[in-house]
C-alpha cells in the first residue's frame, strides 16, 4: 500500500489529484499504480500526462495509454502476438471486462473471461473434470 501510495504521489501526481478530487476510487488508482511500476519514471509521467489529457480513467482508456508508454519507452518489454506460445507464457488469467460497470462481457452484469494457457492433456483433464462437476452439480436440480 505504501509503494502504491508513493507511486501516486511521486509517478503518478495527476491520476493521485483525481483520487484527491474523489473523481477516481483509491482502489482503481492503486491497480494503475502496480501496472506501471514496471515503466521508468519517464514513462510513468509520460502515461500520467496522456492520460490525463483524455480526461477518462475507464479500463479501455488506461490499457491504451498504458500500452503506447511501455511500446514507445520500453519497447523490450513487448511482446509479437503472433510469435509461438511456450511454457513461459503459460498462466491463468481472469479479465473483468468492464469492471465498475454494470455491464460484464456480452452486456451481462457480473460476467468475466477466465483464460488458461498450458500443457494441452492438463488443460483437457482439466475442462473435463470441470465438465463433470458442473454435471454432477446440475443433476440434483
Amino acid at each position: 500500500m505504501v509503494a502504491d501510495a508513493l507511486d501516486l504521489v511521486h509517478r503518478l501526481p495527476q491520476l493521485w489529484a483525481k483520487v484527491e478530487a474523489l473523481e477516481v476510487p483509491g482502489w482503481n488508482a492503486r491497480r494503475v499504480a502496480l501496472l506501471t511500476r514496471k515503466l521508468s519514471y519517464a514513462a510513468a509521467r509520460w502515461f500520467d500526462d496522456h492520460l490525463a489529457a483524455t480526461g477518462l480513467t475507464g479500463w479501455p482508456t488506461i490499457e491504451k495509454w498504458l500500452a503506447m508508454a511501455i511500446a514507445k519507452f520500453h519497447p523490450e518489454l513487448v511482446k509479437d502476438p503472433s510469435a509461438p506460445k511456450g511454457k513461459a507464457d503459460w498462466g491463468v488469467w481472469l479479465h473483468h471486462p468492464h469492471a465498475g460497470h454494470e455491464e460484464g462481457a456480452g452486456g451481462i452484469a457480473g460476467t468475466s473471461e477466465l483464460q488458461a494457457v498450458g500443457d494441452s492433456l492438463d488443460l483437457t483433464r482439466f475442462l473435463d473434470l470441470l465438465n463433470h462437476e458442473a454435471e454432477a452439480d446440475a443433476a440434483p436440480g
